[in-house]
């Protein structure tokens, strides 16, 4: 599985990672995953704002992926 980072979660992960999932597993225990590997990045993935996106999709955090699946990661946005 693919997982892309964009704005702060890219400077702070890096842009893509790739993840050995054998399983299925959903959005919100795979951001619980990727915050006790990367714990500097912690507080900005447990964020409700922070958004997944699967195919072109935002999902929501109990959205189930599959193993081949890829998933976007998109950090708070703010703007005016």
């Amino acid at each position: 599985m693919k997982i892309r980072f964009y704005g702060r979660l890219s400077e702070l992960i890096g842009r893509e990672i790739d993840l050995d999932a054998a399983e299925s597993i959903s959005v919100g225990d795979l951001f619980q995953r990727l915050a006790q590997a990367h714990a500097d990045a912690a507080s900005a993935l447990l964020n409700p704002r922070v958004r997944a996106v699967v195919a072109d999709e935002i999902v929501p955090r109990d959205f189930i992926l599959d193993p081949g699946e890829d998933l976007e990661i998109l950090p708070i946005v703010s703007g005016g």
